[in-house]
């Protein structure tokens, strides 16, 4: 079975390295200097950050969690998808963010530093199939749309409709349509280029911040950030003794145009948005957990939730796999720690900061 994989890379100083040996067929990622390789101990890969980065550089979970994270390099089969956003192979793009690139996996996983850096050890010998402006067509904007729920610098994909869209564009590929014509360098592009990074600053301090919370406060914050948006809490801590649970529950604005539909309609009752919450920065072991205790709860209520929008908002960086598979099986969404903080700031923090 054919898997996919979205694949964060480096973009920082040594982008046109990493850019010129995806070009060459050799993926790479970074977090592997001398000592690094994945397919050695996590002990091992610890020292060698270490030895190359100081001790003091980062905490020890987080070095065991990039480990684990990179070690998803070694599950990359021959014949896999791998997409890399933020790149484009073709020369002349003055605004390579705004597309991505699909590689085909050719050679599996091995630790080989380039004669170049101490650096960039892990490394994929792919076949690069095409890049791909993200607004090329409507399969491109879905892809590009989706980005954001991979933070991790290796990440499986298990939204069929994401793996549909990139089947898709393989397909167009083969027929040599897809044309990733010259984008000149507007202002826009400018501008964008030299706030991105902030932008990502910023994500990362709100996340800082909502984390330093009580768990009821981050609820209470959840809240106000729908109610802001014309939404009405209507709900809440409902839990049933038997595994299920939702922390907040929220309605339609009735004075607004789809509120009053369904207020005056005789058949069809308003859908509520019912809301697991969990406050675990990093990595946490146990979300699964919220997407169970929202599957228990409709159980539990049958078709009172038939129609209902179940969401669950972690602060972890990510959620596990087998999370995602569970999430998507049972139509529930999935929002994390990135996700929130760039929903907090775009529809709750205007008119709150001074800019």
């Amino acid at each position: 079975m054919t898997n996919y994989y979205v694949f964060r890379i480096h973009t920082g100083e040594k982008f046109e390295f990493i850019r010129e040996e995806l070009k060459a067929g050799r993926l790479r990622q970074g977090w592997g200097a001398k000592g690094m390789a994945i397919d050695d101990s996590v002990e091992n890969f610890i020292q060698a950050w270490n030895d190359k980065w100081g001790k003091e550089d980062s905490s020890e979970d987080r070095k065991k969690r990039k480990y684990n994270n990179l070690a998803k390099m070694k599950e990359i089969s021959v014949g896999d998808y791998i997409i890399i956003p933020k790149i484009s192979i073709q020369d002349g793009y003055e605004a390579p963010w705004r597309y991505f690139t699909v590689a085909k996996c050719k050679k599996e996983y091995e630790f080989k530093l380039p004669e170049k850096y101490d650096d960039f050890g892990h490394v994929i010998e792919v076949e690069v199939l095409f890049s791909c402006s993200y607004k090329y067509n409507k399969d491109s904007l879905l892809v590009s749309g989706r980005f954001r729920a991979y933070q991790y610098s290796i990440n499986n994909v298990w939204n069929d409709s994401f793996k549909k869209s990139i089947d898709n564009l393989i397909e167009e590929n083969k027929e040599n349509k897809i044309s990733c014509d010259y984008v000149s360098k507007t202002l826009m592009y400018t501008i964008a280029s030299s706030v991105s990074e902030k932008y990502e600053e910023m994500i990362e301090s709100v996340k800082i911040s909502l984390g330093q919370l009580s768990p009821q406060t981050f609820e209470n914050i959840i809240s106000e950030l729908f109610e802001k948006n014309n939404f009405v809490k209507i709900g809440g801590n409902d839990y049933d003794g038997n595994g299920g649970d939702i922390d907040i529950t929220l309605g339609f604005d009735d004075k607004l145009l789809l509120g009053n539909i369904f207020k005056v309609s005789e058949t069809i009752v308003s859908p509520n948005i019912n809301i697991q919450a969990k406050k675990k920065p990093g990595e946490d072991h146990y979300d699964y957990k919220a997407v169970e205790q929202l599957i228990n709860r409709r159980k539990s209520k049958g078709r009172e939730m038939m129609l209902d929008i179940n969401i669950v908002i972690d602060l972890a960086d990510d959620f596990q796999d087998a999370t995602k598979k569970l999430a998507e099986d049972n139509n529930i969404i999935l929002i994390n720690g990135n996700q929130f903080a760039s929903l907090v700031i775009q529809f709750g923090l205007g008119g709150e900061i001074d800019l």
